[in-house]
């Protein structure tokens, strides 16, 4: 229930409630600058005394002040269900240098129960969960009136339109309570049966029926007829022909038929639209007048229309509008725009003239941002992208709330104009509303390991605000039976007044590699040179890359630390924004295991032998056309980076990677309402590639040299199952992977839980680059639905997922999944994914 505040005039001003005790001071206001020793409070029912108490008790040993009982005063008039009180102040009966305040409080009645008499046709539990007031909250009587429009709505939206809701209560003074009583007569339910149309020939009336938001009674809708949505209706067939020329059409008539039925509580209705399409019109000529600031050509070049056309009335507004925010972007917002027609009745042509009234630019007085509550005001102010004495441009204003918001520190930005203090001039006026901004995160994962134990539980705390600056604080610790890590990281997006980016972090990884096979007695150790010809221990000479035996198998330990350092620039343009990083990545890493075995792969033999270095160079450059980076509608972003790890910076692993990247979005659909929800789909593509190294490879010198020569299975591309192959075993040792996914994504929960319907393919191949051909790729299709969390930091998925492949140059074949397959056919059922989804971007 809301907080409902009733200023009173006696509950306002100190002196004119405290009854004043004859002192010998003999002074009208004895009590200021006297210490508090204590409150009392009576009248309270309802309301818990330590609610006061709480509120109180930081005033005892203070001073009394008449500002200090007015912040007293405010924070108990917060308090739910308190009405009004008055005060009283009494000398203390230990130190009559001291005072004690008592304050009278009455509150407003409870509710001590809701009832719904007359309800017949709607269960009484739906009905009550449909109004805001409830048992044990405090009433007030303007909610007793809103819960009767409440229930009043929900019987029409069921198709009761003659029902009738009355509210009323019953006192007990005694309690202070109040018995709320809802007494409804329901009537019969209206029920569309039929909708047909009178007077269209030149839209079906396939084609308008379409258009309507009543729709008629069938097996997918209940057909509730609503009397409001009549007019919607209306509304939407004219928008249909005039979108073909017919501009004076009129719904003269909705008839409601009443269709005999047998069922005497229900009300058959045929709906009969009848309609008056007027002529068809078509678009003449385009002229604007009163400009001097832009010629002719300026203006018109932004309409595209033909002489000729069917006018479309939409399409015509639309483009004139261009010309006004041609204007508004440069400063032109105190001009008058207006449009006339002119219509030719013989030709059916309509002409149209657009009169300009123009004025003084407007200039930016100041520019304001309410709301802050943490942080600091230049973290915002250095996003806007204007500042008083600029030109004012409409662009530019809500450009600057984008990249309010994209800083990630808010849930939602307005933004508004107002006239400044002088003729000519605005002021910039953005309200926002700080979001969550340090997120400690803990629990368990399943499914989160693409090559060990399913479970792993997260410790995380990431705060995106350090002190108010922007500055980010990350950390964050997984422990599983097979794996443990702790990562530290501190960044910061800008330097002074540039967007220039640095970050520092320092991580530890711990995992347990199992079922790793040996190398054979005398026999080769892995790598690319001798892919064709070693064989792990327990295997025969026709080996086809299956694991033996377990017997055959072993395990070990892999370690890495690793100190990181991040770099970028961002810059800025109308149309999005390109960052060019760069990151180093110096580490030591080891593989420890016991003696008696012998690691079948070479690297991991070598980094047994002790502590090496593994250290990478990142670069990448992104273009970034979206409008919003989180919670994304449209746009596009494009991405290509390099990993240049080992060479001429030393070290074990030696290999470059190659990702491209490119994804747009495009907003599918938007329901309306006041909070529409936008179901947005994005095509995402990424090609990898593992390139050959220049690096001193042991017994071969200074050279290029395969990647597999010097990146271990866990450093070339795989297909982890999760966000890439989703519902497919891993699959490591890659050297080309490219992967494609097409998602519809609809927040169910608004940043906190998002429905999903995906495909993807992904196609891989193990092979030197310079021998991949398409024909030869493995195929990896996905394609299922499913919900995912939308928390940065934790975004875990479950989905249905039907998998297939096309590989071994083998046909197209769909995979076997456990779920809806009882039988274990083979290429039937489902599979359930629990799956990790990071962004690319």
């Amino acid at each position: 229930m809301n907080k409902k505040i009733i200023p009173l005039i006696m509950g306002i001003f100190l002196f004119l409630l405290l009854p004043v005790y004859a002192q010998d001071d003999n002074t009208s206001s004895w009590w200021l600058d006297r210490t508090i020793s204590g409150f009392t409070s009576t009248g309270l029912r309802r309301v818990n005394n330590s609610t006061i108490e709480d509120i109180t008790y930081p005033y005892i040993g203070k001073k009394f002040t008449n500002a200090l009982f007015q912040e007293l005063h405010d924070k108990l008039y917060e308090v739910n269900g308190i009405n009004y009180f008055t005060a009283s102040v009494s000398p203390s009966k230990i130190n009559n240098t001291e005072i004690v305040i008592n304050f009278d409080f009455v509150e407003f009645p409870g509710v001590a129960s809701v009832e719904i008499v007359g309800a017949r046709k709607i269960r009484t539990s739906e009905l009550l969960q449909k109004i805001s007031v409830k048992a044990g909250d405090f009433i007030f009587q303007q909610e007793v009136s809103l819960a009767v429009n409440e229930l009043t709505a929900y019987y029409r939206e069921k198709g009761y339109a003659s029902a009738v809701v009355t509210g009323r209560t019953i006192e007990n003074e005694d309690t202070n309570s109040l018995q709320v009583i809802f007494d409804i007569t329901e009537d019969r339910q209206s029920k569309v049966k039929e909708i047909t149309f009178e007077g269209n020939v030149a839209l079906s009336s396939r084609a308008l029926t379409k258009e309507l938001v009543t729709k008629q009674k069938s097996l997918f809708n209940p057909g509730n007829f609503r009397e409001d949505t009549l007019k919607a209706d209306t509304a939407n067939i004219l928008a249909a022909y005039s979108k073909n020329g017919y501009i004076d059409v009129q719904v003269t008539e909705i008839k409601q038929e009443e269709l005999p039925q047998d069922n005497s509580d229900v009300r058959e209705l045929r709906l009969v639209y009848v309609i008056e399409e007027g002529m068809q019109w078509y678009l003449g000529s385009v002229q604007v007048v009163g400009n001097e600031v832009f010629t002719d050509e300026q203006l018109l070049s932004l309409i595209n229309m033909q002489e000729g056309d069917v006018l479309n009335i939409q399409t015509v507004n639309a483009q004139l509008s261009r010309i006004g925010e041609l204007y508004w972007n440069n400063g032109y917002i105190f001009n008058n725009l207006s449009i006339s027609e002119q219509r030719n009745e013989e030709t059916r042509v309509i002409d149209f003239t657009i009169s300009v009234v123009e004025y003084q630019q407007a200039i930016v007085e100041d520019v304001l941002i309410n709301g802050l509550t943490k942080t600091k005001p230049y973290v915002f102010e250095r996003e806007l992208t204007m500042s008083p004495g600029d030109i004012f441009s409409k662009r530019e204003m809500e450009r600057s709330a984008q990249n309010l918001y994209n800083t990630g520190l808010l849930s939602d930005v307005k933004y508004d104009i107002r006239y400044g203090s002088q003729d000519g001039q605005v002021i910039l006026d953005y309200t926002i509303e700080e979001g969550n901004q340090i997120e400690v995160q803990f629990g368990a994962t399943f499914g989160g390991n693409v090559d060990g134990f399913p479970v792993s539980g997260f410790l995380m705390l990431n705060n995106k605000n350090l002190g108010g600056t922007a500055r980010k604080l990350s950390i964050s610790t997984e422990i599983s039976p097979d794996e443990q890590s702790l990562e530290v990281g501190l960044s910061d997006g800008w330097v002074g007044d540039k967007r220039w980016s640095n970050g520092v972090s320092l991580s530890f990884d711990r995992s347990r590699k199992t079922n790793v096979p040996q190398r054979a007695v005398g026999g080769q150790y892995y790598s690319w040179e001798t892919a064709d010809t070693a064989r792990p221990l327990g295997t025969t000479t026709d080996y086809n890359g299956e694991l033996p035996d377990s017997q055959y198998l072993m395990d070990y330990v892999y370690y890495r630390v690793a100190l990181g350092y991040t770099t970028g620039y961002t810059f800025m343009f109308n149309a999005g924004r390109l960052t060019a990083s760069a990151g180093l990545s110096v580490g030591l890493n080891h593989a420890q295991y016991d003696d008696k075995y012998d690691a079948f792969e070479k690297l991991i033999m070598q980094y047994h032998e002790g502590w090496k270095f593994s250290n990478r160079l990142t670069l990448s450059l992104t273009w970034d056309g979206r409008d919003l980076i989180e919670n994304t509608t449209r746009g596009y972003v494009i991405s290509q980076s390099f990993t240049y790890a080992g060479g001429l910076l030393g070290g074990l692993s030696n290999y470059i990677r190659s990702t491209s990247s490119a994804a747009g979005y495009l907003t599918a659909f938007e329901t309306k309402g006041e909070n529409p929800v936008k179901g947005v789909v994005s095509l995402t593509t990424t090609v990898n590639l593992m390139l050959p190294q220049y690096w001193n490879k042991e017994g071969s010198g200074w050279a290029f040299h395969d990647p597999r020569d010097g990146a271990t299975r866990y450093e070339m591309l795989y297909l982890d199952g999760m966000s890439i192959g989703r519902g497919f075993q891993p699959v490591f040792g890659q050297s080309f992977m490219w992967d494609t996914m097409l998602e519809l994504t609809v927040p169910v929960v608004k940043n906190l839980l998002s429905a999903e319907v995906f495909t993807s393919a992904t196609a891989i191949s193990d092979q030197q680059i310079s021998k991949i051909s398409f024909p030869e790729l493995n195929w990896y299709f996905s394609g299922g639905a499913g919900v995912k969390l939308s928390i940065p930091g934790f975004p875990l998925g479950l989905y249905l997922v039907k998998n297939a492949t096309i590989k071994d140059g083998n046909s197209f074949t769909w995979e076997s999944g456990q779920l809806f397959n009882p039988n274990n056919q083979k290429g039937h059922g489902l599979s359930i994914v629990l799956a990790i989804t990071t962004s690319l971007y």
